[in-house]
């Protein structure tokens, strides 16, 4: 998948061999993690000085789900900023991959360190046959709170064996409509 990139040249000429520099490095990331909303970057001269050189800096901000990642190199020139525009973008890019890695990293650890809740226990309130393979119901939770289920989340194909009342064991998951059990057990009728 491409992602949308917007390359901005505020203080020179657009450069085509720039750009399609910047185009490889997105690209590098978006194989890295294809999750990469847009990106944008800007390419800077920061002194303007011909005879002397030019100072380049480079901003890239990247949209990711969840928030926005950013390395900036400063316009006053100093030690945060390149000669060479080819090494300030090197090192922009170098730079904002390594804050990708840490946002990969980060969301994986949140993933598998969210507390797993163990099965909740409940009883069948309603049922709504519409064939002995094509149902659904709802469950009631302790605190009263109804979970929707349909006939292919209840396992051993017990469907049938459901009744109002009846005690079951299932795992909840956010469906689009609210709560929904993703497995239901019957567990006493």
């Amino acid at each position: 998948m491409g992602i949308p990139v917007k390359i901005a040249f505020p203080d020179f000429p657009a450069s085509e061999a720039v750009a399609a520099r910047v185009r490889h490095r997105v690209k590098k990331l978006d194989q890295l993690y294809g999750r990469i909303i847009d990106c944008y970057v800007a390419i800077g001269n920061a002194t303007k000085r011909h005879q002397k050189g030019n100072i380049y800096y480079v901003t890239v901000e990247l949209r990711v789900p969840g928030g926005t990642i950013v390395y900036s190199r400063s316009r006053d020139g100093g030690n945060t900023a390149h000669t060479n525009v080819y090494v300030a973008i090197r090192d922009a890019f170098n730079a904002i991959e390594r804050q990708l890695r840490d946002y990969i990293q980060q969301r994986r650890i949140r993933i598998h360190t969210a507390p797993q809740a163990g099965p909740a226990y409940g009883k069948v309130i309603r049922l709504v046959a519409e064939s002995p393979a094509d149902g659904y119901g709802f469950l009631a939770k302790s605190d009263g709170q109804e979970v929707y289920f349909n006939a292919h989340s209840v396992l051993n194909d017990d469907f049938t064996a459901l009744k109002v009342g009846s005690q079951v064991r299932f795992s909840e998951e956010q469906g689009e409509d609210g709560p929904q059990a993703s497995t239901v057990e019957l567990i006493a009728a």
